[in-house]
């Protein structure tokens, strides 16, 4: 069983993105990297603003997630993670 984020669009309270709560309450103060085709302008000024390492990712719907965002992700887990990659 892993841990799930259960979306609900009636509880957007006014956000563009109504993951957005959700999200942010999920990952709390821990770093974060966000993979969605639906990331709104309030959830680049959250990350922004979080004090924590955050990551966000908009894929386009028609591709999904692609080997560069793969990439990318690996990256950002290395960078905060300290380590440098094994081959």
């Amino acid at each position: 069983d892993l841990p799930f984020i259960k979306f609900d669009p009636s509880d957007a309270l006014g956000l563009e993105n109504y993951k957005l709560k959700p999200v942010s309450s999920f990952v709390r103060d821990r770093p974060c990297a966000w993979v969605d085709d639906e990331l709104g302008e309030d959830v680049f000024v959250w990350a922004q603003h979080r004090a924590r390492p955050t990551l966000l990712i908009r894929t386009d719907p028609r591709m999904g997630l692609t080997d560069e965002h793969v990439d990318e992700l690996v990256s950002f887990s290395t960078r905060i993670a300290g380590t440098e990659p094994h081959d």
